[in-house]
């Protein structure tokens, strides 16, 4: 029961992140349009339009210019407002805020990114899959307008390595040019539950082990990251051309890892390139992959 309730209290879905970051935004200045219109006049909403700091006075010339205008300049106007009422009145200042899990699918976020007025957050308020995304095309038009955050973390202890153990089906070499790198750094991995996809090619666990235990080991090990940019180049060099992530990791090697391994994607041999998704619920069970190039 008490899973239940931390789940229904901190978990987003799409439909109450699509109304309140998308419809909300978009709808209230005409709320406010309308209300306005039942007690003021349009030339006394313009004083007020032309009252507005910075560039008030420039839309007040403008719909002076063009009258047929001020339908369009009181919206946008409003809607400037509604965004310092966002942060001002109701301190709202995290699209993303680290203490929920937003499972909305990614066009919304960027989506509420670009329509919104808070462009922040925290990488670990969204699946792992989802920040690769991030991290790949942070610089495109919808991304670049979103400002996600790492956690910090402590250095993980000297007594901390990592394992590296490879696995194939004998007799299945179906996908000869894919292969899989599983990360199990959080907490460990169940191999008896991974995606049918794949026993068709042949994966890497990096398990993480500190003081004989392999399960809440949290912190940043800079030999994971190391050892994960090394499985990539090996895989570049042995003519894969498919490589499939799952990262049960912190966002904090994930951002290095792509620093290091994917900021010149455009340039290496990996054809393709997908994270798996897991649910934070579910005991991180690893369930579909998201292609990221």
């Amino acid at each position: 029961m008490e899973n239940t309730q931390i789940k229904s209290r901190n978990e987003i879905q799409g439909g109450r992140f699509f109304f309140e970051n998308i419809v909300l935004p978009l709808i209230s200045p005409l709320f406010w349009e309308i209300i306005l219109s039942l007690f003021f006049s349009s030339k006394e909403v313009l004083v007020f339009i032309g009252q507005v700091p910075t560039f008030g006075h420039i839309l007040h010339d403008l719909v002076g210019t063009f009258p047929t205008l001020y339908n369009l300049v009181s919206y946008f106007c409003l809607y400037y407002l509604s965004g310092v009422a966002t942060h001002k009145l109701f301190a709202r200042t995290q699209l993303l805020p680290d203490n929920h899990y937003f499972i909305v699918p990614t066009w919304m976020i960027k989506m509420a990114a670009f329509v919104g007025h808070v462009h922040s957050g925290s990488a670990s308020a969204i699946p792992i899959w989802q920040y690769a995304q991030y991290l790949f095309y942070r610089n495109d038009f919808f991304w670049r307008r979103l400002e996600l955050s790492v956690p910090e973390v402590p250095i993980v202890g000297k007594g901390t390595k990592v394992e590296r153990k490879t696995y194939f089906k004998v007799g299945v070499n179906k996908r000869k040019h894919d292969r899989a790198l599983i990360v199990a750094d959080t907490y460990p991995i169940d191999l008896d539950q991974l995606p049918d996809l794949l026993d068709e090619m042949t994966y890497v666990v990096l398990q993480t082990i500190s003081g004989g235990k392999m399960d809440r080991i949290r912190g940043y090990n800079p030999q994971l990251v190391n050892a994960i940019v090394r499985e990539v180049r090996r895989a570049e060099s042995e003519g894969i051309c498919n490589l499939y992530l799952l990262l049960n990791t912190n966002p904090k090697h994930v951002t290095e890892v792509f620093r290091e391994a994917f900021s010149d994607a455009g340039r290496n041999s990996l054809r393709h390139l997908y994270v798996f998704q897991s649910d934070k619920f579910q005991n991180y069970e690893f369930t579909e992959p998201h292609r990221i190039f």
